[in-house]
């Protein structure tokens, strides 16, 4: 660590006071009260959830019959250009965005944006987890491996065959879901979900993922996201925060 990095550290730490440093210890309380609930919701579904749960099974099932036939696509300068957005949308850039949401709602004292950096690592951290248990219990080799979409072998941890869920799909589904959820705009809202959608079809371009693994993976993030923008107390708190008014004000003297 350089003298440069030093003195960013010491400046962004002493920017923290003690009642910041106690938000931090309620939130990482309430990061694991989140992930608890995430993990019993499943005892606590209504019928309607269990079609939920139900549909979402059929339609990646259904998926399955056209995997090999939604593999190929035409490589153009274009889509190259367009499909790079999974080389961006990889773990380190939410991760930055998401610490940088986080540490503003801190430093300016913001709950409002405070609450929407938690959300976004409750999301994130818990759907990435699910999808990771999945994809080492299902075993499903990638496209580029060449042994077809049906190829599985369970309990595997390599790349290569660890192709079910999208691990990239979920990620930007969960980020995504959580953004849109954030302000009440159809805009916004499908700003967001645009860019996962091309997060996902990107996986498929490369060769990377089957289309089935990109719809469990977007399901999984897309829910996880909704549940956490959802949770009771995450919305009580965010409800409850005070609107922060940046504008500036200017008087000018009459006399």
């Amino acid at each position: 660590m350089n003298l440069k990095q030093i003195f960013l550290f010491i400046t962004i730490f002493n920017s923290f006071s003690f009642p910041q440093f106690k938000k931090i210890g309620s939130d990482f309380n309430r990061f694991f009260r989140t992930g608890e609930d995430v993990l019993v919701s499943p005892s606590n579904w209504g019928k309607t959830d269990w079609l939920i749960f139900s549909g979402t099974i059929a339609v990646t099932s259904g998926t399955f019959l056209i995997d090999k036939h939604a593999r190929f696509f035409s490589k153009t300068s274009f889509g190259d250009k367009l499909f790079s957005i999974d080389n961006v949308f990889n773990v380190a850039i939410p991760v930055i965005g998401i610490a940088g949401i986080y540490g503003c709602g801190l430093i300016f004292d913001d709950s409002k944006v405070r609450n929407l950096g938690l959300q976004l690592v409750e999301s994130c951290a818990y759907a990435g987890i699910v999808t990771t248990v999945i994809k080492s219990a299902a075993g499903r080799s990638r496209p580029y491996v060449g042994k077809g979409n049906m190829d599985w072998h369970s309990g595997q941890f390599n790349t290569a065959q660890t192709s079910f869920p999208s691990g990239h799909a979920t990620l930007a589904f969960a980020f995504s879901s959580v953004m849109a959820n954030y302000l009440d705009n159809i805009y916004w809202k499908v700003g967001w979900y645009t860019i996962a959608s091309l997060v996902g079809t990107a996986r498929i371009y490369h060769d990377k993922h089957w289309l089935s693994d990109v719809v469990m993976g977007s399901a999984i993030g897309y829910f996880i996201g909704d549940y956490a923008s959802h949770d009771p107390e995450n919305r009580s708190e965010q409800q409850a925060s005070p609107v922060q008014d940046y504008s500036l004000n200017f008087i000018i003297p009459l006399n």
